[in-house]
């Protein structure tokens, strides 16, 4: 975060468009002039990123990034692009989504249970929209 600030702090003004490289500093770049995040969980959570987006100054926006910081942090226990995957291939039910190519592998099957566990528990679904 701090390297990303100090771009908004010294270029964002002057129409340097600045995207931080995860939705875990969406609410904080926004509120230093970010236009926006770079975050491989938009791909399934793209509805709530973009609704924390558009209506980053509303009274809940905190707890709209806790929200996402919490599914970023159940992502990041794993693989993330693995795990992406899988959560993309198990939603949809189109096993295809969850082909790698190397150097990736896919998640183990402990890792997969595990991952699909937590999910569940913190009451994720697929993000269809954005």
């Amino acid at each position: 975060w701090e390297n990303t600030k100090s771009y908004l702090d010294n270029f964002g003004a002057r129409n340097f468009a600045v995207f931080p490289g995860s939705e875990k500093f969406l609410l904080q770049g926004l509120r230093h002039g970010a236009r926006g995040c770079i975050s491989a969980t938009a791909n399934v959570n793209p509805a709530a990123i973009a609704e924390l987006a558009s209506a980053w100054e509303a009274p809940d926006a905190d707890d709209r990034q806790a929200a996402l910081n919490t599914l970023r942090a159940i992502f990041e226990r794993y693989p993330v692009i693995p795990a992406i995957k899988a959560s993309i291939a198990r939603s949809t039910g189109i096993p295809d989504w969850g082909i790698l190519r190397p150097p990736l592998v896919e998640l183990s099957k402990e890792l997969s249970d595990s991952l699909f566990r937590e999910l569940g528990e913190a009451g994720f679904t697929l993000s269809q929209s954005a």
